[in-house]
């Protein structure tokens, strides 16, 4: 929260037009509804899908309770100021490899995958069909580039459905199932020999939590992504999240020093 409004507050500091761009937590947000209902491991409902261009004004309505809601509130309010225009990219469930020198590593599949390398299995929360979108990280960073090109150019940046308080970004190539994602991740441990069986357990929310899960799973976060092929020419070119799953869990059991059963070295 500090760190937009001193970016904001160094923005409107300036004479001369700013475009402001704020990585969003806007797919957490959308587990509002979720969260208030306590409707966890539950599918979605109708209507709980946002699309980031027919739905817009539901967007900038979500309500102040929302995840993180403060934060983009204080970006859209730079819009108000004169010289800046502003950019929400939202992106939902990251997963790939970063690129970046410092954090390479997304939350939401590293930590189901650290989960069931330290529990021996994958949890899904109750019925699994809670559903959210995903993105590679690197298209993610090539939507990114495409909007700063965009800023840079004076022929687009003052377009308001490409900035300002309605550019709202979504970024999602497809949408998967928690209970789904726990199949991937308990089949490609056990492949990989850290366990004898691939295996997943349905748990209450509560010892899910308990045992370092995240929120995220038991909820769901739905969108669609209209405004970034339209407005900045967005092609998604990654592989699927199903692919990257074997990487990911070889990646955690690096990271936290695990072997494959049967191996010391």
């Amino acid at each position: 929260m500090s760190a937009g409004r001193a970016f904001w507050n160094g923005s409107v500091a300036r004479s001369e037009t700013r475009s402001l761009s704020n990585p969003s937590r806007v797919a957490d947000q959308k587990t509002q509804y979720d969260d208030t209902n306590k409707r966890f491991g539950e599918p979605p409902l109708p209507g709980q899908s946002y699309a980031d261009i027919d739905d817009i004004d539901r967007l900038l309505s979500l309500p102040d309770a929302a995840i993180h809601r403060d934060v983009d509130k204080v970006v859209l309010a730079a819009n108000d100021a004169a010289g800046v225009v502003t950019a929400v990219v939202a992106p939902s469930t990251i997963y790939g490899r970063g690129r970046g020198p410092v954090n390479r590593r997304s939350q939401q599949v590293p930590a189901l995958a650290a989960y069931a390398l330290r529990e021996g299995y994958a949890p899904v929360v109750g019925t699994g069909r809670q559903e959210w979108n995903n993105v590679h990280v690197a298209d993610v960073s090539a939507a990114l580039a495409l909007l700063v090109d965009a800023a840079l150019d004076p022929a687009r940046n003052r377009d308001p459905e490409r900035f300002g308080p309605r550019a709202y970004y979504v970024l999602e190539v497809g949408s998967h199932a928690w209970g789904s994602v726990a199949e991937w991740v308990a089949r490609a441990v056990h492949d990989q020999g850290f366990a004898a069986e691939a295996r997943t357990e349905t748990r209450p929310y509560a010892e899910v939590m308990a045992r370092g899960g995240s929120h995220t799973w038991a909820a769901n976060s739905k969108g669609v992504t209209q405004r970034a092929p339209r407005y900045l020419g967005w092609r998604p070119a990654q592989g699927s999240l199903e692919d990257d799953i074997p990487d990911t869990v070889a990646w955690e059991a690096e990271r936290l020093g695990i072997k494959p059963a049967g191996r010391a070295d």
